[in-house]
């Protein structure tokens, strides 16, 4: 197998020439070659999607179709089983549909790559840039996978009946399920880890020696200031961008407080959320907690 421009693969024939395939395929994995390979594999054509919606789509449910970041023509897994897109509303009816496992694998990728780019790992991060250009970044995992959260409510399966009957509950924005936190804390988690934590926003060979502000503490607090005047408006995050995640994780914090508060209510201390929620919540307070300290 050898990789070919675009991500796509070929099989060489035998005789050794698959064997010289193979080592041209591994050579390549800076390329993010197996990542290419796989969202090949697991991930649907943005084609195909447009096909399960109808004829009847218009351009918002066309529009809101989530696309795979790294790979535009491919988009993410639908929400749940033997669904397709534009059918969410689905939330409101029946609280037991099984999310599908793809779904999560998705996710578990957008947060492997957040990781491979932490620590201000300059290489991965500019790998990270040829994948996932500015304007995609900008468009899609700023303001639709990450702002427009914002907002949303969190419920465990146990709390959803109380919630629906103290009218809490009116469209799929007051129901976010177990795949909703795992979108927004790896999403949040890529943002933060991939590009906010990079150059030059965390940049201290380029930054001025000199300290123009500080925090209470003593640290700097003139980090961003100086990014974007050195970079300006080729920067994919803009000072808006910025106000409105403050914002956003602010709001956020504030319903998880609530949502934490409502779980340790002694009339629930007996149907505790499962595991994975628990879990998963957990993640998500830790990367919006990092994101409001940067």
């Amino acid at each position: 197998m050898a990789a070919l421009p675009g991500g796509e693969a070929r099989v060489r024939g035998s005789g050794g020439g698959g064997q010289k395939g193979l080592k041209k395929l591994l050579a390549q994995k800076e390329e993010f070659t197996l990542l290419r390979l796989g969202t090949a594999t697991f991930f649907e054509t943005f084609d195909d999607a447009l096909d399960s919606l109808g004829a009847d789509a218009g351009e918002e449910q066309v529009n809101a179709i989530p696309k795979v970041l790294w790979n535009q023509s491919r988009v993410q897994p639908p929400r749940f089983e033997g669904r397709s897109y534009g059918q969410e509303t689905v939330l409101l009816k029946a609280t037991g549909e099984t999310i599908r496992p793809v779904r999560f694998l998705y996710f578990a990728v957008v947060n492997l790559l957040a990781h491979l780019a932490a620590d201000r790992n300059t290489k991965n991060h500019t790998l990270l840039t040829k994948m996932i250009p500015a304007t995609v970044i900008r468009s899609q995992l700023i303001q639709k996978e990450v702002l427009k959260n914002a907002g949303m409510i969190f419920v465990p399966p146990h709390l959803f009946k109380e919630r629906d009957q103290q009218g809490q509950i009116q469209e799929p924005r007051d129901n976010g399920d177990l795949s909703d936190l795992a979108a927004l804390s790896s999403h949040v988690a890529l943002l933060l880890h991939g590009f906010i934590g990079q150059p030059p926003f965390a940049d201290e060979t380029q930054r001025s020696a000199v300290m123009s502000q500080v925090y209470l503490d003593g640290t700097r607090a003139d980090d961003n200031d100086n990014a974007f005047s050195d970079v300006g408006p080729a920067m994919a995050l803009q000072p808006a961008d910025l106000r409105s995640l403050c914002h956003m994780t602010a709001w956020q914090f504030a319903s998880l407080a609530e949502l934490c508060r409502d779980m340790c209510a002694e009339k629930y201390l007996g149907m505790p959320p499962r595991l994975d929620f628990s879990n998963c919540m957990a993640q998500m307070v830790s990367m919006l907690s990092i994101l409001m300290a940067k």
